[in-house]
């Protein structure tokens, strides 16, 4: 399963459970993961079935979680955006 990710460029967040596209630097949920390649990364190939593969025995979360506050350090799969925060979070 670890193969299939990283021919994919993806890689699988232990802490939050998402799976992260490296090319992109965006976390994706297991629900996204298949159009976000399919949409953003049309030049790879997808067989059916592959990604279940990979994400089986992953604790891939369907739903990106918005309960992840600051601050705290960063992860390391994801990009970092310059932009202004809320105080208080």
């Amino acid at each position: 399963s670890k193969v299939i990710l990283q021919r994919f460029n993806l890689a699988f967040n232990v802490e939050f459970h998402f799976l992260a596209c490296k090319t992109c630097g965006i976390a994706v949920s297991g629900r996204e993961v298949l159009n976000h390649l399919t949409d953003k990364h049309p030049d790879l190939v997808v067989k059916d079935g592959q990604l279940a593969c990979a994400m089986s025995g992953l604790d891939v979360c369907q739903e990106l979680s918005a309960n992840i506050r600051g601050p705290r350090e960063p992860i390391p799969e994801l990009s970092i955006v310059d932009a202004f925060a809320c105080n208080h979070c």
